[in-house]
Protein backbone atom coordinates (compact mmCIF):
# COMPACT_ATOMS: atom_id res chain seq x y z
CA UNK A 1 0.00 0.00 0.00
CA UNK A 2 2.75 2.47 0.60
CA UNK A 3 4.27 1.47 -2.56
CA UNK A 4 1.05 2.73 -4.28
CA UNK A 5 1.14 5.73 -2.65
CA UNK A 6 4.61 6.64 -2.55
CA UNK A 7 5.16 8.94 -5.59
CA UNK A 8 1.95 11.04 -4.52
CA UNK A 9 3.57 11.26 -0.84
CA UNK A 10 7.07 12.64 -2.29
CA UNK A 11 5.65 14.92 -4.80
CA UNK A 12 3.95 16.41 -2.12
CA UNK A 13 6.88 17.14 -0.13
CA UNK A 14 8.61 18.67 -2.89
CA UNK A 15 5.51 21.20 -3.80
CA UNK A 16 4.22 22.28 0.05
CA UNK A 17 5.59 23.36 3.12
CA UNK A 18 4.58 20.34 5.19
CA UNK A 19 6.04 22.53 8.46
CA UNK A 20 3.42 24.92 8.31
CA UNK A 21 0.87 22.75 6.76
CA UNK A 22 0.98 20.01 9.69
CA UNK A 23 1.23 23.38 12.36
CA UNK A 24 -2.18 24.72 10.54
CA UNK A 25 -3.79 21.35 11.15
CA UNK A 26 -2.44 21.19 14.76
CA UNK A 27 -4.28 24.17 15.15
CA UNK A 28 -7.39 23.32 13.57
CA UNK A 29 -7.45 19.89 15.45
CA UNK A 30 -7.06 21.46 18.62
CA UNK A 31 -10.11 24.20 17.73
CA UNK A 32 -12.15 21.01 17.04
CA UNK A 33 -11.28 19.23 20.31
CA UNK A 34 -12.30 22.20 22.29
CA UNK A 35 -15.28 22.57 20.32
CA UNK A 36 -16.14 19.07 20.91
CA UNK A 37 -15.53 18.50 24.74
CA UNK A 38 -18.54 18.40 27.09
CA UNK A 39 -17.38 19.92 30.70
CA UNK A 40 -18.78 17.55 32.43
CA UNK A 41 -18.97 20.25 35.90
CA UNK A 42 -21.81 21.43 34.75
CA UNK A 43 -24.85 21.52 32.22
CA UNK A 44 -23.37 21.30 28.98
CA UNK A 45 -24.96 22.06 25.54
CA UNK A 46 -24.10 20.32 22.51
CA UNK A 47 -22.21 22.05 19.60
CA UNK A 48 -24.32 22.89 17.03
CA UNK A 49 -23.94 23.11 12.92
CA UNK A 50 -23.45 26.34 13.12
CA UNK A 51 -20.61 26.27 15.40
CA UNK A 52 -18.68 23.71 12.84
CA UNK A 53 -19.26 25.89 10.36
CA UNK A 54 -18.11 28.91 12.13
CA UNK A 55 -14.62 26.58 12.81
CA UNK A 56 -14.36 25.55 9.17
CA UNK A 57 -14.71 29.59 8.04
CA UNK A 58 -12.05 30.34 10.68
CA UNK A 59 -9.35 27.49 9.08
CA UNK A 60 -10.64 27.56 5.49
CA UNK A 61 -7.72 29.91 4.74
CA UNK A 62 -5.10 27.78 5.97
CA UNK A 63 -6.31 24.97 3.41
CA UNK A 64 -7.03 27.41 0.02
CA UNK A 65 -2.55 28.06 1.12
CA UNK A 66 -2.07 23.80 1.26
CA UNK A 67 -3.85 23.60 -2.34
CA UNK A 68 -2.08 26.80 -4.15
CA UNK A 69 1.29 25.29 -2.77
CA UNK A 70 0.29 21.66 -4.22
CA UNK A 71 -1.03 23.16 -7.57
CA UNK A 72 1.10 25.51 -8.25
CA UNK A 73 4.35 23.76 -7.39
CA UNK A 74 3.42 20.42 -8.07
CA UNK A 75 2.38 19.87 -11.43
CA UNK A 76 2.53 16.25 -11.68
CA UNK A 77 1.18 15.85 -8.73
CA UNK A 78 -2.32 18.11 -9.93
CA UNK A 79 -2.02 16.63 -13.52
CA UNK A 80 -2.91 13.09 -11.12
CA UNK A 81 -5.36 14.04 -9.28
CA UNK A 82 -7.27 15.65 -12.66
CA UNK A 83 -6.89 12.49 -14.29
CA UNK A 84 -8.44 10.48 -11.02
CA UNK A 85 -11.02 12.70 -10.70
CA UNK A 86 -12.38 12.61 -14.56
CA UNK A 87 -11.95 8.72 -14.31
CA UNK A 88 -14.30 8.72 -11.20
CA UNK A 89 -16.74 11.36 -12.97
CA UNK A 90 -16.91 9.21 -15.95
CA UNK A 91 -18.21 6.34 -14.34
CA UNK A 92 -21.41 7.77 -13.25
CA UNK A 93 -22.20 9.49 -16.89
CA UNK A 94 -25.40 8.78 -17.91
CA UNK A 95 -26.51 8.27 -21.79
CA UNK A 96 -29.55 9.89 -23.33
CA UNK A 97 -31.64 6.95 -22.58
CA UNK A 98 -30.97 7.32 -18.98
CA UNK A 99 -31.67 10.84 -19.08
CA UNK A 100 -35.19 9.94 -20.41
CA UNK A 101 -35.99 7.33 -17.80
CA UNK A 102 -35.67 9.82 -15.12
CA UNK A 103 -33.27 11.12 -12.75
CA UNK A 104 -33.20 8.18 -10.68
CA UNK A 105 -31.28 6.08 -13.23
CA UNK A 106 -28.64 3.37 -12.35
CA UNK A 107 -26.00 4.50 -15.70
CA UNK A 108 -24.60 1.51 -17.41
CA UNK A 109 -26.99 -0.95 -14.82
CA UNK A 110 -30.00 0.34 -15.79
CA UNK A 111 -30.37 -2.13 -18.46
CA UNK A 112 -29.30 -4.82 -16.07
CA UNK A 113 -31.76 -3.74 -13.33
CA UNK A 114 -34.77 -3.48 -15.39
CA UNK A 115 -34.33 -6.93 -17.03
CA UNK A 116 -34.49 -8.74 -13.96
CA UNK A 117 -37.28 -7.05 -12.78
CA UNK A 118 -38.65 -8.02 -16.24
CA UNK A 119 -38.12 -11.93 -15.39
CA UNK A 120 -40.47 -11.95 -12.03
CA UNK A 121 -43.71 -12.80 -12.25
CA UNK A 122 -46.38 -9.89 -12.53
CA UNK A 123 -47.36 -10.41 -8.85
CA UNK A 124 -43.54 -10.13 -8.21
CA UNK A 125 -43.60 -7.02 -10.15
CA UNK A 126 -45.89 -4.93 -9.19
CA UNK A 127 -44.60 -5.52 -5.35
CA UNK A 128 -41.41 -4.66 -5.84
CA UNK A 129 -42.04 -2.08 -7.96
CA UNK A 130 -44.55 -0.55 -5.08
CA UNK A 131 -42.06 -0.90 -2.81
CA UNK A 132 -39.28 0.61 -5.04
CA UNK A 133 -41.60 3.95 -5.58
CA UNK A 134 -42.26 3.99 -1.63
CA UNK A 135 -38.31 4.06 -0.77
CA UNK A 136 -37.70 6.58 -3.82
CA UNK A 137 -40.56 9.16 -2.27
CA UNK A 138 -38.98 8.49 1.45
CA UNK A 139 -35.30 9.29 -0.02
CA UNK A 140 -36.30 12.16 -2.00
CA UNK A 141 -38.09 13.73 1.43
CA UNK A 142 -34.72 13.06 3.17
CA UNK A 143 -33.08 14.84 0.00
CA UNK A 144 -35.03 17.33 -0.03
CA UNK A 145 -34.90 17.63 3.84
CA UNK A 146 -31.47 17.94 4.05
CA UNK A 147 -31.15 20.53 0.93
CA UNK A 148 -33.08 22.79 3.22
CA UNK A 149 -31.08 22.30 6.03
CA UNK A 150 -28.22 23.05 3.91
CA UNK A 151 -29.42 25.90 2.84
CA UNK A 152 -30.35 27.24 5.73
CA UNK A 153 -26.96 26.35 7.54
CA UNK A 154 -25.26 28.78 4.55
CA UNK A 155 -27.58 31.64 4.86
CA UNK A 156 -26.75 31.85 8.85
CA UNK A 157 -23.64 31.16 8.36
CA UNK A 158 -23.70 34.86 5.55
CA UNK A 159 -25.58 36.50 8.23
CA UNK A 160 -24.06 39.18 9.51
CA UNK A 161 -25.56 38.17 13.09
CA UNK A 162 -23.61 35.10 14.46
CA UNK A 163 -25.96 34.33 17.56
CA UNK A 164 -27.02 30.96 18.55
CA UNK A 165 -30.27 33.04 17.67
CA UNK A 166 -29.08 31.89 14.29
CA UNK A 167 -28.41 28.46 14.95
CA UNK A 168 -30.39 25.31 12.41
CA UNK A 169 -32.72 23.10 13.30
CA UNK A 170 -31.05 19.80 12.60
CA UNK A 171 -28.08 18.64 10.59
CA UNK A 172 -27.68 18.35 7.06
CA UNK A 173 -26.71 14.76 5.33
CA UNK A 174 -29.87 12.33 4.83
CA UNK A 175 -27.15 9.09 5.17
CA UNK A 176 -27.19 10.64 9.09
CA UNK A 177 -30.82 9.53 9.05
CA UNK A 178 -29.89 5.96 7.23
CA UNK A 179 -27.28 5.41 9.49
CA UNK A 180 -29.27 6.02 12.83
CA UNK A 181 -31.65 3.38 11.20
CA UNK A 182 -28.92 0.82 11.02
CA UNK A 183 -28.18 1.71 14.78
CA UNK A 184 -31.76 1.32 15.84
CA UNK A 185 -32.51 -2.04 14.35
CA UNK A 186 -29.47 -3.55 14.97
CA UNK A 187 -30.13 -7.20 17.33
CA UNK A 188 -28.63 -6.80 20.65
CA UNK A 189 -28.15 -9.59 23.57
CA UNK A 190 -31.61 -10.10 25.61
CA UNK A 191 -32.00 -7.92 28.78
CA UNK A 192 -33.69 -10.40 31.15
CA UNK A 193 -32.87 -14.35 31.22
CA UNK A 194 -34.80 -15.93 27.81
CA UNK A 195 -36.31 -12.71 27.17
CA UNK A 196 -36.47 -11.78 23.46
CA UNK A 197 -33.76 -9.69 21.54
CA UNK A 198 -33.18 -5.95 22.33
CA UNK A 199 -32.28 -3.51 19.82
CA UNK A 200 -29.63 -0.50 19.39
CA UNK A 201 -33.22 2.09 20.77
CA UNK A 202 -33.92 -0.06 23.52
CA UNK A 203 -33.76 2.50 26.30
CA UNK A 204 -31.15 -0.30 28.07
CA UNK A 205 -29.26 -0.44 25.51
CA UNK A 206 -29.04 3.25 24.84
CA UNK A 207 -28.29 3.79 28.65
CA UNK A 208 -25.61 1.26 28.52
CA UNK A 209 -23.76 3.17 25.23
CA UNK A 210 -24.15 6.44 27.33
CA UNK A 211 -21.33 5.86 29.63
CA UNK A 212 -17.96 7.49 28.76
CA UNK A 213 -14.77 5.87 28.38
CA UNK A 214 -13.90 6.31 32.02
CA UNK A 215 -17.04 4.71 33.41
CA UNK A 216 -18.88 8.15 34.25
CA UNK A 217 -22.28 9.17 32.73
CA UNK A 218 -22.09 12.20 30.36
CA UNK A 219 -23.61 15.02 31.96
CA UNK A 220 -27.22 16.08 30.65
CA UNK A 221 -26.80 17.72 27.44
CA UNK A 222 -29.29 20.34 26.16
CA UNK A 223 -29.61 20.37 22.90
CA UNK A 224 -30.99 23.77 21.05
CA UNK A 225 -34.64 22.68 20.11
CA UNK A 226 -36.53 19.90 20.84
CA UNK A 227 -37.90 19.57 16.86
CA UNK A 228 -38.70 16.36 15.52
CA UNK A 229 -37.80 15.68 12.18
CA UNK A 230 -40.11 16.14 9.34
CA UNK A 231 -39.82 12.51 7.89
CA UNK A 232 -40.02 9.72 9.50
CA UNK A 233 -36.49 7.76 10.61
CA UNK A 234 -38.29 4.64 9.43
CA UNK A 235 -37.97 3.69 5.96
CA UNK A 236 -40.69 1.53 4.60
CA UNK A 237 -40.11 -1.94 3.70
CA UNK A 238 -38.40 -3.11 0.89
CA UNK A 239 -37.95 -7.34 2.08
CA UNK A 240 -39.54 -8.30 -1.28
CA UNK A 241 -37.24 -6.32 -3.44
CA UNK A 242 -33.96 -7.89 -0.98
CA UNK A 243 -35.46 -10.94 -1.34
CA UNK A 244 -36.16 -11.80 -4.89
CA UNK A 245 -33.57 -9.61 -6.97
CA UNK A 246 -30.70 -8.78 -4.51
CA UNK A 247 -29.29 -12.68 -5.37
CA UNK A 248 -29.98 -12.37 -9.01
CA UNK A 249 -28.21 -9.11 -8.68
CA UNK A 250 -25.38 -10.66 -7.00
CA UNK A 251 -24.83 -13.23 -9.92
CA UNK A 252 -25.12 -10.26 -12.34
CA UNK A 253 -22.43 -8.49 -10.87
CA UNK A 254 -19.76 -11.67 -10.53
CA UNK A 255 -20.79 -11.83 -14.06
CA UNK A 256 -19.79 -8.16 -14.88
CA UNK A 257 -17.08 -8.35 -13.05
CA UNK A 258 -15.55 -11.27 -14.61
CA UNK A 259 -16.27 -10.43 -17.90
CA UNK A 260 -14.08 -7.54 -17.51
CA UNK A 261 -11.34 -9.56 -16.15
CA UNK A 262 -11.12 -11.32 -18.72
CA UNK A 263 -10.80 -8.59 -21.11
CA UNK A 264 -8.13 -7.00 -19.12
CA UNK A 265 -9.45 -4.70 -17.39
CA UNK A 266 -9.06 -3.67 -13.75
CA UNK A 267 -11.97 -3.75 -11.72
CA UNK A 268 -12.01 -2.27 -8.22
CA UNK A 269 -13.90 -4.05 -5.19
Amino acid sequence: MVTVYDPIIRALHKAVDLGSGVADLQNFLDDLISLSLIDKSKQSKLPTVQDFVRLLEKHQKSSHVFIHQALKNGKELSQWYHEYASHAVEQYKQTQTDHLIGGTAAGDLTACLNALVSKLSSDQQREVCNQLDQHAAFLDGLAQQSKARMDGTIRASLAADKSESSDVEGSPGMFLLKWQHFIDQTPITPGPNNGPPRTGKSESVVDATAVDVDGEKPPVIYRTSTKTDAISLEPPDVSIVVRVLVPRFKEELQRIVASKERKGQSVSS
